[in-house]
């Protein structure tokens, strides 16, 4: 099993509600990305990655890029950035438990939860919206992520292997 290597750290957002005017390279940039992205270690299962209980769908386009390198049992680590990640009660995801709620700027908050992961837990950091109904700390909370954003890294060397360079 992989375990998180990427420490959970206080984000700082110039504009949380554009994306990124470029993809990291590898999980080291995603770190220290602004603000960081969450990445966790996932297997594929063949439809798509398996967290705790739920699957994450593989896209066309990730089936595409990836076409004949994609393995059921394989690890890989996922990427989505905080803006990227949404409470959903409709076609959600994951669920996670909110652990803490944190004003970032005058329109958004910051929320850490905790994702249930096989082995354990992983948090995950999350920006929303002041406009919408916050949770509180201990709800159990359906997520859905933005899979036009999300990044997958090779967990062998790192590098980010999907979306590939060529298709930025």
């Amino acid at each position: 099993m992989m375990s998180n290597l990427l420490p959970l750290k206080k984000m700082s957002v110039t504009n949380p509600i554009s994306h990124p005017q470029s993809l990291p390279k590898n999980r080291t940039e995603a770190a220290s990305s602004n603000p960081p992205m969450n990445v966790f270690g996932v297997p594929f299962t063949g439809d798509g990655f398996q967290v705790g209980d739920r699957m994450i769908p593989a896209t066309i386009a990730l089936r595409r890029s990836l076409k004949g390198q994609l393995q059921s049992g394989q690890w890989f680590y996922f990427g989505i950035a905080p803006q990227n990640i949404k409470i959903e009660p409709a076609l959600s995801h994951v669920s996670a438990i909110v652990t803490h709620i944190e004003p970032e700027h005058q329109d958004t908050r910051s929320i850490q939860a905790e994702m249930p992961m096989k082995g354990g837990v992983f948090p995950i950091v999350f920006i929303q919206s002041t406009h919408e109904i916050s949770p509180a700390i201990g709800d159990i909370i359906p997520l859905k992520f933005d899979l036009k954003q999300m990044v997958l890294f090779d967990p062998g060397t790192n590098d980010r292997i999907f979306p590939t360079p060529s298709i930025e």
